[in-house]
């Protein structure tokens, strides 16, 4: 079976706190990963729950609920309409995500400004709808080809059995229903920031989502 190739947009990097030149925009200091070092994050989300259980932790190592902070504007000047890349999934050769559907992108289009919390939530809610039999077919065939190349990567049935121990959800125990979370594997299923992206002749900016293992706090 043909697998269909990922579609990487041509994008720009932007600095993920800092406004840019050209398009003079930031995000939200919990949408990014923490500025103070990188390699450890201030944000502890697994993307299989809600983010009503997200925790965040203080620079003096504080750790309290990032409910209240969902309310907060995601970007500043505020935008009611943006575009979220997921390139995540297992992990081919060029490092980004093999997704087994063909565009890895959620589109937020509302009246209000965007908050933390829709953008978080948008995020779930995507990763978290059930994978159709032929996307499952399509992963499996990913997922072997893969494995020919880097022998430990994640069974599908393996990253939903992980994924139920924290979620409950007794489906995912006995074998289904599989759901895009799972693609990510147990390495990416932590929220790990976002940063800014520019298309390639710069009319219009997404947020790229970065996934990582678990957080260890």
């Amino acid at each position: 079976m043909n697998v269909p190739a990922l579609k990487i947009p041509k994008i720009r990097m932007l600095h993920p706190t800092k406004r840019d030149m050209i398009y003079p925009i930031e995000l939200c200091p919990w949408l990014v990963p923490n500025p103070a070092d990188r390699n450890t994050p201030h944000i502890k989300w697994d993307m299989a729950l809600p983010p009503t259980s997200a925790k965040r932790r203080s620079g003096t190592g504080i750790v309290t609920s990032l409910q209240p902070k969902l309310k907060d504007i995601a970007t500043h000047p505020p935008v009611k309409h943006l575009h979220i890349t997921i390139p995540t999934g297992p992990v081919g050769p060029t490092g980004f995500g093999v997704l087994a559907w063909e565009s890895p992108s959620v589109v937020i289009k509302q009246s209000t400004d965007i908050t933390c919390g829709d953008v978080m939530f948008a995020i779930y809610d995507f990763l978290n709808e059930p994978l159709a039999q032929e996307e499952v077919v399509e992963l499996g065939a990913l997922l072997k080809k893969l494995r020919q190349q880097y022998p430990h990567t994640e069974s599908l049935e393996y990253s939903a059995r992980e994924r139920a121990k924290v979620s409950m959800e007794i489906g995912a125990l006995k074998g289904g229903p599989y759901r895009r979370v799972d693609c990510m594997g147990t390495m990416q299923r932590f929220f790990a920031g976002m940063s800014l992206a520019l298309n390639d002749d710069g009319t219009r900016f997404s947020l790229m989502l970065y996934g990582r293992g678990a957080v260890g706090w």
